[in-house]
This record gives structure tokens, C-alpha cells and sequence, in this order.
């Protein structure tokens, strides 16, 4: 139950931190920082301290049980991102670089780790009101590719500007993280429609995409956005989360 309602847990950031973000960060390590925004509760001062135990990420993100390996993943995780800037582009003449976390603290007593978020994050995780977006964790929990969960995120947070969403490829790559590829096949191949698939096998929304050409080149996207809430979603993303996929 403890693990199920872990899981349930919504997500919340504000909409300006999800679409102008830039970072290179893992698939695990992406889970583990949306694993931590979920224990932010609506009722939070900034500046608090979130403390989980190795067993509880491994079980949460079912992860192989061995919790000696665990508590090194986490510890290189964290250490990784202590170097890896998170930069937000605040506006045309704004560039914020920051991390996701201050300070991390591994009590091998208690086998627990403690993290407190950056200051400057506060606005986009605190006492959020308007212009952001919330979605369940396990909702990216059984996705298998980094930039499954990048694409989700914006996504859920452009959904209500429309009915069709437009963006260019150069901005849908930095939104995916995915600005190393610079064919448009091999983009496609091994970045977007593997996003599309987890997005559409496992979450709550459908999404399709149309392509735009300036000439012969594909330069721009129209994605539909639609609520999906078919039960055999939910089944694919339990097994998924049960080493039954």
C-alpha cells in the first residue's frame, strides 16, 4: 500500500520550469529528482528537508532489489547532479543556472538520504497558484527512455493552450533533451517515436503528430493532445511497474 501511494503521488511544477529547462540528465536520475518534487505538498515552506531511504526509491521506481546497489546508484546520481547545471531561460535577456538541489546528506546509520531543493527553484515548486502543471508519478515510472519522460512533462504542460500544440524541431529537441542528433531520421528513430510510444502505451494522454516541410525538410511539428483514460493503459503501466511488461 506504502508503495502504491508513493507512486500515486502528483507532480507539480510550474509550467516556465517545465518548457524553458535545459539539462542532460539520465533516465534514473530524471526519476529521482520527479521522485523528490512529489513529496513537495501544497501545504510546504520552502527551504525544507525531504528525507527518503534506499529501499523506498528502489521499491518506488522498482529498481533491481539490492539495496547495496542502490544506495551507490543513489550516491553517484547525486553527486553527478551536483555538477550538472539545470539552466532556465527566464526571458530574452534572463538566463537563470542553477541545480536541483542544494545540499545532500547519507546517513549510513539510518540508510536515508536528505535533499533540500534550490532556492531558486522555490517559485517553480512552492505554493503554486496559477500557470503550472501536475501529473502522477507513476505515470513516468514505467518509461524506459529519457526522453519519454521529457516529452511527457511538456506536453501535459502545453495541453490546455490548444487543441493542436506547434513547435518547431529545434525547440521540440531542447525539450527533449535531444539536441545531439542532428539528422532528423535518427531523431525521429531513436528519440521521438520511442517518447510517443511509451507517452501512448502507458500515460494519460494520446498524442499524434503532424510533420511541417520548409521545402523538403521537416523544420516544425503540430502534435494533437487528447485526454486518454482507456483501462488498458493502466494495466500496461502496472505490469510495467511489476516486471511483467
Amino acid at each position: 500500500r506504502e508503495i502504491a501511494e508513493a507512486r500515486s503521488q502528483f507532480v507539480a511544477m510550474g509550467n516556465e520550469l517545465i518548457q524553458k529547462k535545459r539539462y542532460n540528465l539520465s533516465l534514473l536520475e530524471q526519476k529521482l529528482v520527479l521522485f523528490m518534487v512529489s513529496k513537495i505538498t501544497p501545504y510546504d515552506e520552502p527551504n525544507k528537508d525531504y528525507i527518503f531511504t534506499y529501499n523506498e526509491f528502489e521499491a518506488v521506481c522498482n529498481l533491481n532489489k539490492d539495496g547495496g546497489k542502490t544506495k551507490k546508484s543513489v550516491y553517484e546520481m547525486l553527486r553527478e547532479l551536483s555538477t550538472h547545471p539545470l539552466e532556465v531561460q527566464l526571458s530574452e535577456k534572463q538566463t537563470l543556472i542553477t541545480h536541483w538541489f542544494n545540499n545532500a546528506v547519507f546517513d549510513d546509520e539510518t540508510d536515508t538520504v536528505k535533499l533540500d531543493f534550490s532556492k531558486y527553484l522555490v517559485p517553480y515548486l512552492y505554493n503554486l497558484q496559477t500557470l503550472y502543471t501536475q501529473f502522477c508519478l507513476e505515470n513516468v515510472l514505467a518509461m524506459k527512455s529519457k526522453y519519454s519522460v521529457r516529452l511527457y512533462e511538456y506536453l501535459k504542460s502545453v495541453k490546455n493552450l490548444g487543441f493542436k500544440h506547434p513547435i518547431t524541431l529545434e525547440e521540440l529537441k531542447r525539450v527533449m533533451g535531444a539536441e545531439n542528433y542532428d539528422l532528423y531520421k535518427d531523431f525521429r528513430v531513436r528519440a521521438l517515436t520511442p517518447a510517443l510510444e511509451e507517452i501512448n502505451k502507458y500515460t494519460d494522454l494520446e498524442v499524434s503528430y503532424v510533420e511541417r516541410k520548409t521545402g523538403k525538410r521537416v523544420t516544425a511539428f503540430e502534435f494533437k493532445i487528447l485526454a486518454a483514460n482507456e483501462p488498458t493503459r493502466f494495466i500496461n503501466r502496472d505490469r510495467a511497474l511489476n516486471n511483467d511488461a
